[in-house]
């Protein structure tokens, strides 16, 4: 799955101090500092941590969480992490419970569905014009790839340089899409196009996406994702 997902980036950051985008300007001047880059890295590196936990959980997945390795790595990625008072507490209290038991693969994948996969009724819709349109109330759900909001997106993503694999028929409005074009930006350095993209897109639907992943999530691991990307996007 890795492999197949447009712009992804490999390589990992998780322990580096991270750049808080969000607040690129404190007190009215320009943060600036030898080590900007990898903090901005290691702010990527929080949203492939979403990218991965949203993805069809497989074998692999479950060895991580088993073995401590997801666990151990987030870990020291939150704790350079600046977040707002409290927040913090509520990410590592929701990873703790992913430690009560260990993961069942049918388990995560049935969740995985209810949530997002469900053909006809998903609990928390994938893709940013589904979720907004289940959130307005409206009786059909847009049509995938096609859809304005999609549409604008591949040319955002052609904007900086960026675009599907030939012949792709993912709709560019999935979340896990977005999250990584966002990831790819700040591994650019790119903090201004980053923080437009925010504003445009992401806002409009990433705090309430997991906000509705914690509160309707069966399994300790699906409720920290949840929380992880509310603490994210808060």
């Amino acid at each position: 799955m890795l492999a197949t997902m447009p712009f992804l980036r490999k390589g990992s950051t998780v322990g580096r101090r991270p750049f808080d985008w969000k607040r690129f300007r404190r007190d009215g001047r320009v943060v600036m500092g030898a080590n900007r880059k990898d903090m901005l890295f290691a702010y990527a590196e929080a949203l492939r941590v979403l990218v991965v936990s949203l993805e069809l959980p497989t074998d692999e997945y479950v060895r991580a969480w088993t073995d401590g390795s997801l666990a151990e790595g987030i870990r020291s990625m939150m704790a350079c992490l600046d977040l707002k008072d409290g927040v913090q507490v509520a990410v590592m209290c929701a990873l703790e419970e992913c430690n009560v038991r260990p993961p069942v693969l049918g388990d995560l994948r049935r969740d995985h569905t209810r949530l997002f996969g469900h053909p006809k009724a998903p609990l928390v819709p994938f893709y940013q014009s589904q979720f907004l349109a289940k959130q307005r109330g409206d009786e059909e759900r847009p049509l995938l790839v096609v859809n304005r909001t999609a549409l604008s997106l591949d040319e955002t993503y052609r904007g900086a340089g960026l675009a599907h694999r030939p012949g792709s028929t993912v709709s560019g409005d999935r979340m896990d899409i977005e999250l990584t074009f966002l990831a790819v930006l700040l591994d650019r350095g790119d903090v201004d196009r980053a923080r437009v993209f925010v504003a445009d897109y992401l806002s409009a639907w990433a705090p309430n996406f997991f906000r509705q992943v914690e509160q309707n999530a069966d399994t300790p691991e699906y409720r920290f994702v949840g929380v992880l990307g509310e603490a994210i996007f808060a």
